[in-house]
């Protein structure tokens, strides 16, 4: 495939025909993504986000004006690259319910969530994704790891985080899916949400698992690790499952009868509030009707 090729346009392809693949220079990475040296250099700052907090308190870091343009056409790019089936975060046609979806009928899962897993990603590790996974030269890895990194860390509210997250991580991953696999278990991710599930998960499955994640200089969240046996109401990326249907948690519901509410509260009276009020509950009710 021609790197000229839009990939606005493009099917899936593998990751070598990436026009990201082997890029050779400084140069022709800012040609590809439309940009000069004296852009790169205005844009490859802190002062390019808006730094936020979002409704439930998580500090949110998203690119703006002429940077985020540069992160929506680099996100087209790593879009159409082909991507294992085990990953559910950050892609098309994919969600938390196709998530859930996997593990629908397994007896038994097993859930484990790895602790500061965005933070974890620093730009070292961006850089060395697109040296080791991209094949690209240190200093065009670091070029572009810059245009990605805030405060030399993967932002949370950038188009490309989701995946980048996926690439810094790939190694970590691909060999959590072969002993899935080599145990006959079903495995998803979704950002750091990893289930496993099948008839049975082996006697010191989870050691396995854990020691996998270690050497990748990561750690499980103890709290959040689960195993959950047969005919047990498993919960995973928001998602009952129980008895091999998906139903909404109750949590959510509740959610939904509160802000519901709320649109209707003297407390909000101003018609911005209560426009914004709607579109969360606009917002709650699709997610919960996509179940």
């Amino acid at each position: 495939m021609s790197s000229n090729r839009s990939p606005s346009f493009a099917k899936n392809y593998p990751l070598h025909q990436s026009p990201l693949y082997k890029i050779g220079s400084k140069k022709k990475l800012l040609s590809l993504l439309k940009i000069d040296k004296e852009s790169f250099k205005k844009i490859s700052t802190n002062q390019h986000f808006n730094v936020f907090k979002n409704d439930s308190g998580r500090i949110i870091q998203h690119p703006i004006g002429k940077l985020e343009v540069v992160h929506k056409r680099i996100y087209n790019l790593l879009k159409c690259i082909e991507l294992p089936t085990y990953l559910h975060s950050g892609r098309k046609n994919r969600s938390t319910k196709s998530n859930a979806n996997v593990h629908r009928t397994s007896l038994q899962m097993l859930k484990v969530d790895i602790s500061k897993f965005f933070p974890s990603n620093d730009i070292k590790k961006i850089e060395n994704a697109f040296v080791y996974e991209f094949k690209m030269p240190r200093d065009v890895a670091l070029a572009l790891a810059s245009l990605i990194a805030y405060e030399g860390k993967l932002p949370t509210g950038s188009q490309v985080s989701m995946l980048m997250a996926y690439y810094a991580n790939k190694k970590m991953f691909d060999e959590l899916s072969s002993i899935s696999e080599e145990n006959n278990l079903k495995m998803t991710v979704y950002v750091d949400d990893i289930a496993f599930s099948g008839n049975s998960i082996p006697k010191g499955f989870l050691r396995s698992v854990k020691k996998i994640i270690s050497e990748a200089s990561l750690l499980v969240k103890p709290r959040k690790v689960k195993i959950y046996r047969d005919h047990q109401a498993k919960m995973i990326t928001g998602v009952i499952l129980k008895d091999g249907a998906m139903t909404v948690r109750n949590r959510s519901l509740l959610s939904i009868h509160t802000t519901y509410r709320s649109v209707f509260s003297k407390e909000y009276q101003a018609r911005s509030d209560i426009e914004l009020l709607y579109l969360r509950l606009k917002g709650k009710l699709h997610a919960a009707g996509q179940i």
